[in-house]
């Protein structure tokens, strides 16, 4: 399985590399190890800290290291209105996507989740659809398979038929279909911002807004702002990984074909089910593993 996996993942290389989406690629392959390896941490702390103190300070450390990005380059440019509400609008579903990921994570497992989450590249095909974009019939096939691997996922999720537990398993249905199109509206939006601006400037507007934003639903919601002190190394490394994958994405909407990166970056499921079934212990079927493949697959044809 290990050197079927190389196989595939050197052929798809060398296919990027001959198309000339070589960093395109790349941009999407840091964001997905730096994604996964994050989601991981979300798993942890979720079960030793309120969500939403643990996504403001991960929030908070990212803006600080794009801040350092900004400063670091002598950048010119000129914002507009236009450029500051579409950066906010995008930090606004950024937050949604955020806590849908980490309310999922909190209480479901990753293999339900992982995979509902990084569908999210699929709602690219139906945007573009709604657009008047051409979508070829190999195209819906590809989502089909898409949603179709994504059921049976989350159908083998749990067998015990306990009525908490399917109560947890619809409820991290939802948060990871939430979060999966406020990425999707992310990711959309944010790859048109960066087409007018730098986008360091527009990913800084970006986390800013975030974080006001969060902010301003922590004190509606009157939950704890600061998490325990024992927690802020983790969450403050989080935040570096969630940066630089974040700014990955949104910096290769000055490339050819960004939808390249976006589908790179939605490999970060297989990455973190990996890791959990190493770090947790989760297991998985072959059934489950088939229906994992069927959808990383067919995200995969979607840019091809």
């Amino acid at each position: 399985m290990v050197h079927c996996v190389r196989i595939i993942c050197v052929t798809l290389l060398l296919y990027l590399v001959s198309r000339g989406y070589f960093l395109t690629a790349i941009l999407g392959l840091i964001a997905a190890f730096a994604w996964g390896t994050h989601d991981i941490l979300v798993r942890y702390v979720s079960q030793r800290t309120s969500i939403y103190s643990a996504l403001f300070v991960v929030l908070l450390s990212a803006c600080i290291c794009q801040l350092f990005f900004v400063l670091s380059q002598n950048l010119e440019f000129e914002l507009t209105v236009s450029d500051i509400v579409s950066a906010s609008v995008v930090g606004l579903s950024f937050v949604g996507a955020s806590v849908g990921l980490y309310k999922a994570f909190e209480i479901g497992p990753i293999r339900l989740v992982s995979p509902l989450i990084a569908t999210f590249s699929i709602f690219a095909i139906f945007w573009g659809a709604v657009n008047g974009q051409n979508i070829t019939l190999s195209q819906w096939i590809a989502v089909f398979i898409v949603l179709i691997g994504a059921s049976i996922v989350a159908i083998l999720s749990d067998k015990s038929g306990q009525q908490n537990t399917v109560q947890q398993r619809n409820a991290a249905i939802m948060w990871s279909l939430m979060s999966s199109v406020c990425f999707a509206i992310t990711f959309e939006l944010g790859h048109s911002s960066v087409a007018n601006a730098p986008d360091r400037i527009i990913v800084l507007i970006t986390r800013t807004a975030s974080l006001g934003i969060l902010l301003s639903l922590m004190l509606v919601l009157r939950t704890k702002i600061w998490p325990l002190l024992s927690q802020a190394p983790v969450l403050i490394f989080m935040g570096s990984l969630d940066a630089v994958a974040l700014a990955s994405v949104m910096s290769a909407g000055n490339l050819p074909n960004a939808n390249y990166a976006t589908v790179g970056a939605s490999a970060f499921g297989v990455i973190t089910i990996v890791m959990a079934r190493f770090f947790f212990k989760e297991r998985m079927s072959l059934v489950q593993w088939f229906a994992v493949f069927m959808v990383f697959s067919g995200i995969t044809f979607l840019a091809l």
